[in-house]
């Protein structure tokens, strides 16, 4: 009886690949489903199943039929049926998407739309970005009639924890878009796949490249990416984002903790059109989170912002600190200090950790 329902594991059926019969309104469909086993090669590297590089994926393929009618409408209908349910099983949430193998994407994740007001920036920022990427949607024949490319690309700068994600999400569910995450480090993804990859986001899709400084310093590889010649190279990346390949309506965010490690050509005008800094919590921001946490706090919140120095506490760690607390505002505002220690912590510890990878890359003077 105290078995947790929600824990029980998900059971989903699919069809499996073969032909399925369909009576859609009275008319006979066939549905055949088919998976091919396809190989790519790497960029001149090992790949991942240790056979000089050489990458194993499935491209699945549906085909509809009907029988005894030459009306189209059998087909269509059954398409935007199964389009309208899918609608409905996402409403209020961002599907988003991850792609593992060459071009395929697949959903590994619903998030619950997020309101705007949820997140506390600096000033109106968030309503500063979410006009700008209206205006672009809006102006596709403008773009054309000069023959400038009709994309968009913003990059998310700043310490960890300062919001940065959690932005795109907010953008993504007041433009009612989907998120599409491209991780750099898989050394599966070639440059073809990722061209190939690209091409497959639709308009209405945000493609986010998350953290690229722990794919690329400069325009060599870092991380885990380092020992491996696999996966996307530098120059790939360039050209998928604006070369002749590149498709018309892409919006695209990176985020970075250090834009200093990022190369120039990277973030120049017409990859990056517009850059946000992400910092540390303001005392007003401080001030909003408290009134956020804890009704009709108004002088609390006062007296609580006035201990946070400005440009100290991550919003991460300022939300976890009020977390802790909640219910207890008065203890949040007594305890405020503690929050301020660990921060100063933190922070001296974030600045040894990046003169340890500064002198181990030889990026520092003797």
């Amino acid at each position: 009886e105290s078995y947790d329902v929600a824990k029980k594991p998900k059971v989903i059926f699919i069809p499996a690949p073969s032909t399925h019969w369909v009576w859609q309104n009275r008319t006979l469909l066939s549905v055949t489903i088919s998976k091919e086993k396809m190989k790519s090669g790497g960029n001149g590297g090992g790949g991942d199943n240790g056979d000089g590089g050489e990458i194993t994926s499935f491209h699945e393929t549906i085909k509809i039929r009907a029988f005894f009618t030459r009306e189209r409408e059998a087909l269509l209908n059954l398409v935007l049926e199964a389009q309208k349910l899918s609608d409905e099983m996402y409403k209020g949430f961002v599907k988003v998407f991850s792609v593992a193998r060459y071009s395929s994407w697949s959903i590994v994740n619903m998030k619950p739309r997020r309101c705007k007001e949820s997140l506390i920036l600096v000033g109106s920022t968030l309503e500063h970005l979410t006009k700008d990427i209206q205006e672009f949607q809006s102006m596709r024949f403008w773009y054309t009639e000069r023959g400038i490319p009709w994309k968009r690309g913003y990059l998310f700068y700043g310490p960890p924890g300062s919001g940065k994600s959690a932005a795109a999400h907010v953008i993504a569910s007041e433009l009612g878009m989907d998120v599409y995450i491209l991780n750099l480090s898989n050394i599966a993804l070639t440059d073809e796949g990722l061209v190939s990859a690209l091409a497959e986001i639709p308009i209405s899709g945000l493609l986010v490249l998350e953290e690229i400084d722990t794919v690329f310093r400069g325009r060599e590889l870092s991380g885990s990416r380092k020992s491996s010649a696999a996966g996307v190279s530098f120059a790939g990346l360039l050209n998928a984002l604006d070369g002749l390949t590149s498709r018309e309506g892409r919006i695209v965010i990176m985020t970075t903790n250090h834009i200093e490690y990022l190369d120039p050509a990277l973030i120049r005008p017409g990859r990056v059109d517009c850059q946000t800094y992400f910092g540390y919590a303001t005392q007003e921001q401080a001030m909003r989170m408290f009134e956020r946490f804890f009704d009709d706090s108004n002088q609390l919140a006062t007296a609580f912002a006035e201990r946070i120095p400005d440009n100290l506490v991550s919003m991460a760690g300022l939300q976890e600190y009020l977390m802790h607390y909640r219910g207890k505002p008065q203890e949040a505002c007594h305890n405020a200090d503690t929050l301020v220690i660990e921060s100063i912590k933190l922070k001296e510890q974030a600045e040894v950790s990046k003169q340890a990878i500064l002198v181990a890359s030889g990026e520092t003077k003797e």
